[in-house]
């Protein structure tokens, strides 16, 4: 999905929201849009629009914030959307045998966070709040954190993101992922996704996550049946004419999966690099936007470098 395509994405979510916010403060229905967008720009409420929140009988009756300061509660609704991740990432494992205090597939694991998430725009703080790692030892344990990472409140989540990435590392066979001596079969795991992204998508805040990726980073990942859509994506590094792949060691030492770090290499980590930056950007034009708005409300004329006055339009 596009930078662009997500942003306008995110800031439609929200503006929805706004505009919901203030149908119920008594706004008339025709000017809420307009107020909406006004206020996911940074700017606040118009003059008689605020007088009539105010006056609002529904206001008054349902919420006493939104009575006694519109422009603060309306704020809300902004102030989430500068909360909003790009990423949000659920590591899965099921490593065949644990031999070593580091199992060969955390390894995998975190060579992949090294590369993906680089320290000039990820420091180790943001790296812990972004991803979760978890090795399972039943197929049960799959669906019940694939329904933690969309229904838990706190913490790692795909609600708090635009994007929603699950990984699967470890083992596969023409039965499925490889989870001890059980194998889960990838389109139960496909079906476990939707279902909760679907149920997801109708919670607070509403329509998050806009995008969710699942990678099989092991053998035979391609053995499923889903089809890829503009928001929904399924990545395998395996055909029917080369089921396997190899986890490899780099040069310091570590393992990882060749296959993810080329994806990563090529296409995921310039989209997650892309997406960052553009969020650290909008944040910085947030911050500034609320900052000149905060500056004309302390100052309801600001004068022109000529001299003459210019009044603030509501």
């Amino acid at each position: 999905m596009e930078i662009n395509q997500s942003k306008e994405i995110m800031k439609s979510i929200f503006t929805r929201m706004t505009i919901i916010q203030l149908q119920s403060m008594g706004i008339d229905e025709e000017d809420c849009e307009k107020q909406a967008k006004r206020v996911m720009d940074g700017k606040k409420m118009g003059l008689k629009f605020k007088a009539a929140a105010m006056a609002s009988t529904a206001a008054k009756t349902t919420n006493t914030k939104a009575y006694s300061d519109p422009d603060e509660y309306v704020k809300k609704n902004r102030r989430r959307s500068m909360k909003v991740k790009s990423y949000q990432c659920l590591l899965i494992s099921a490593p065949e045998k644990c031999k070593q205090n580091s199992s060969l597939e955390q390894q995998e694991m975190m060579s992949f966070c090294r590369q993906a998430f680089p320290r000039k725009l990820f420091d180790a703080a943001a790296v812990e709040d972004l991803r979760v790692c978890h090795e399972v030892s039943r197929p049960e344990q799959i669906c019940e954190l694939i329904e933690s990472f969309f229904r838990r409140r706190d913490g790692v989540r795909a609600k708090r993101a635009l994007h929603a990435l699950i990984i699967f590392f470890g083992h596969g066979s023409l039965e499925g992922f490889q989870v001890g001596q059980d194998h889960m079969p990838l389109d139960t795991i496909i079906f476990t996704v939707k279902k909760e992204w679907a149920e997801a998508l109708k919670r607070d805040p509403l329509w998050l996550p806009i995008k969710v990726k699942i990678i099989f980073a092991h053998c035979y990942g391609h053995t499923h049946k889903a089809k890829n859509t503009d928001k929904f994506e399924v990545v395998a590094f395996t055909n029917d004419i080369i089921p396997e792949a190899y986890t490899v060691k780099n040069a310091a030492g570590t393992y990882h999966f060749k296959p993810l770090t080329k994806y990563v290499d090529k296409q995921l980590g310039p989209e997650i690099v892309a997406q960052q930056t553009s969020l650290s950007e909008r944040i910085k034009e947030a911050k500034l936007e609320d900052s000149d708005s905060d500056s004309d409300s302390d100052n309801p004329s600001r004068k022109l470098k000529t001299g003459k006055t210019m009044c603030r339009i509501m």
